[in-house]
């Protein structure tokens, strides 16, 4: 399935939902609208959260960025408000503004140029990458402090000493819990098996 063709067979959905003619229906033809723009800017290697966020990042191949945003914002206000009443210019300005911009990015070629497409990557992903490599660090970091200081220290021993107290603790009262139980049900087992035995003499 081409790029194109995974365009306009979501348009048609937008088309279906405008025959429709009722409010719910052109909720639904604004929404997948957002959809089949987003679907195509994904396409072409645009990254984002959402369909505003790609747009904001490739704002330069849009035709007319002011009227997109006011289309973004009439999908958003759908979708945080069901009781929202969309009147009939709104909606024919907000499929406007997504069909201009599909318009945009389908002229714009096959893809997002590389070097851009690098550029977004890089401030797109690395940032978040970072996140959790320093995230990584921070945790070894307090692992290894934790080590030393537990290795290094009295009260470092002594807290060690109690945590594992509490845990040798905590570890034999499952077992015999556990033991215990094991002896019910097994009470509770001969008992059924007697009576059973019982019964049938």
């Amino acid at each position: 399935m081409t790029k194109i063709k995974i365009k306009e067979e979501l348009w048609d959905i937008v088309e279906e939902a405008l025959k429709n003619e009722k409010a719910s229906a052109y909720k639904m033809a604004v929404i997948e609208a957002d959809k089949t723009l987003d679907n195509l800017m994904t396409l072409k290697g645009v990254p984002g959260t959402s369909t505003k966020d790609r747009a904001l990042k490739i704002k330069e191949h849009f035709s007319d960025i002011r009227k997109l945003m006011e289309a973004f914002d009439i999908k958003e206000k759908i979708l945080e408000h069901l009781s929202y009443n969309l009147t009939s210019v709104e909606v024919n300005d907000a499929l406007a503004s997504y069909q201009k911009a599909i318009v945009d990015i389908e002229s714009g070629g096959k893809s997002i140029p590389l070097k851009e497409r690098i550029k977004l990557y890089l401030e797109y992903y690395i940032p978040k990458k970072l996140k959790k490599l320093r995230n990584i660090a921070f945790g070894i970091m307090a692992f290894l402090g934790l080590v030393l200081f537990t290795e290094d220290t009295w009260i470092g021993g002594e807290i060690v000493k109690f945590i594992l107290g509490i845990a040798r603790f905590f570890y034999y009262k499952v077992i015999v819990v556990l033991i215990a139980a094991a002896v019910v049900l097994g009470l509770v087992f001969v008992s059924f098996i007697f009576m059973e035995h019982k019964n049938k003499g």
